[in-house]
């Protein structure tokens, strides 16, 4: 295991960061959580060298329901105590999308710190970030209480974890004094969201740079398309699609850890195996140019030039219409349609392209002049 120094923070953690949004469950439901799986699975993480350990509030949890066993911060909390606790760094998120009135700020952190089982959280992170999210944050007094709560010990380090183009982003770097921050970042994405631009400029101001999806929630560790497969093919190197999204993230120096939402017990010792290669600068000019022939390749299949400009909504009928078309992308891009469902129904389901009633109204807003209900209409019937 590689370790990397963690910007401002002034701690060392592990190159792989074991990513709680995608532990194993039982009966497809993602509030169980098959609980024995999760901790061989963590345990060997910790065994291994892995100290960096990434959950929030939300992840597992029906968020009508209240605190129980089978959330993600419990099985953390229960699988590491005493002497383990003190080798590791928990991090967790106050969900800001969730979050109605200021009071429910100290609510949230302490149902976390029980849930966790633990005194202090290492890393907090105000979750999930965007613009609309960023200002009603602000509105409510969310800086105030983050700093309360790390001059009261409850919370070491504070971080946000980021969803919304490079403007915004730069925005909230500069806004407060974060110690760390959280992206989407994949060799695909090197333009999306904060893209290698917010990635350089937030660790110039020693911010910690934590990366999830660097295999862009699974797409990037499938069979690959033919052409793909035959970019990859020129390489020296005989390494899993895994192997590869991962080291094209650790190669940027920027990078503090890396993180995987593993659900298997491979899964984590594949990850585990590449993190002993996490060094910074090691990919050859040869090798990256490989990275770039792969990203055209997968860019040229999308079927739909949308720019995510929302121009389009509101939707009359609710529909999250970028997200939709995005999925669309990703299914051309792939062809992975068990992936591409699992994003679907990630989606609210009033935001889903099933709610289209075709009325055309996006159809004369789209600066692009894309066939918008045709795509929907599509989506819809391979969701079925």
């Amino acid at each position: 295991m590689q370790y990397r120094k963690f910007g401002k923070t002034g701690e060392t953690v592990s190159a792989l960061g074991f990513g709680c949004m995608r532990l194993p469950i039982l009966n497809e439901k993602s509030e169980n959580i098959d609980v024995k799986r999760a901790e061989e699975m963590l345990n060997y993480a910790y065994e291994h060298g892995v100290t960096y350990f990434d959950t929030a509030y939300v992840y597992h949890r029906p968020m009508h329901q209240g605190i129980s066993k089978g959330f993600s911060e419990n099985v953390l909390g229960n699988c590491f105590q005493g002497a383990k606790r003190e080798k590791i760094f928990y991090a967790t998120k106050l969900p800001t999308f969730v979050i109605q009135s200021p009071d429910e700020f100290e609510k949230t952190l302490h149902e976390s710190l029980t849930s966790l089982k633990t005194d202090r959280i290492d890393f907090y992170l105000a979750h999930s970030l965007t613009k609309q999210t960023w200002d009603r944050m602000i509105q409510m007094g969310m800086l105030e209480f983050l700093q309360k709560a790390k001059e009261s010990g409850k919370v070491r380090h504070l971080g946000f974890s980021f969803h919304d183009e490079l403007p915004v982003f730069k925005e909230i770097v500069d806004s407060f004094d974060w110690e760390f921050a959280q992206i989407q970042y994949n060799y695909l994405d090197i333009r999306v969201q904060a893209g290698t631009e917010g990635l350089h400029y937030a660790a110039s101001k020693n911010l910690g740079m934590v990366i999830m999806e660097p295999l862009r929630g699974g797409k990037l560790a499938v069979t690959p398309t033919e052409e793909v497969r035959n970019i990859w093919k020129k390489s020296q190197y005989d390494r899993s699609m895994a192997q590869r999204g991962l080291l094209f993230v650790w190669d940027d120096p920027a990078v503090s850890v890396v993180l995987s939402g593993m659900s298997t017990l491979d899964q984590v010792k594949e990850n585990v195996r590449s993190a002993d290669s996490a060094i910074a600068g090691t990919l050859s000019d040869f090798e990256r140019s490989l990275y770039a022939e792969a990203r055209k390749a997968y860019w040229n299949r999308t079927v739909v030039p949308c720019t995510g400009c929302e121009y389009c909504l509101p939707c009359p009928a609710g529909v999250n219409i970028p997200s939709n078309l995005n999925i669309v992308n990703e299914l051309a891009m792939f062809g992975d349609v068990t992936l591409s469902k699992g994003n679907y129904e990630f989606q609210p389901p009033s935001e889903r392209s099933e709610n289209c009633v075709q009325c055309g109204v996006c159809l004369t807003k789209c600066p692009q002049h894309i066939q918008i209900p045709d795509h929907l209409q599509k989506l819809t019937e391979q969701m079925k």
